[in-house]
């Protein structure tokens, strides 16, 4: 799922784009995973994060913190040329991951507004 999710969707270099559309990829790329029944698959693995610490590595080296990789390129950009100091940018890419993992969870909760427009928020839809 998450190779063809970045083969499809091949991140743009830093200097490539501007805040608008690196917000856009870093919200909308791990929201384009959880289509359909990929959400039961999602419920699972977050209920049992909460449990399994090998887990929860697993999740944060493979899913996390590539994710929050690519966000510290882009903001390096922005410390440089905006002087934006490097703990703001590190904490702003956190507030965004966070945000993107309570989309997450209020689907799986049943948060109707999200049930029945997910592949348009998500930008899934083409």
């Amino acid at each position: 799922m998450k190779a063809s999710i970045i083969q499809e969707n091949v991140p743009l270099a830093p200097d490539e784009m501007d805040l608008h559309t690196f917000i856009r990829k870093v919200v909308s790329l791990p929201l384009m995973g959880l289509k359909k029944d990929n959400f039961a698959l999602f419920r699972i693995v977050v209920s049992e994060m909460m449990v399994n610490e090998e887990l929860r590595t697993l999740y944060y080296q493979q899913v996390l913190e590539p994710t929050l990789t690519m966000a510290d390129g882009y903001f390096q950009k922005q410390v440089a040329e905006q002087a934006l100091s490097p703990a703001k940018a590190k904490l702003t890419i956190r507030a965004i991951s966070g945000m993107v993992m309570g989309l997450m969870l209020e689907y799986i909760m049943g948060d109707s507004t999200l049930a029945t427009q997910w592949e348009e928020f998500a930008g899934c839809s083409r």
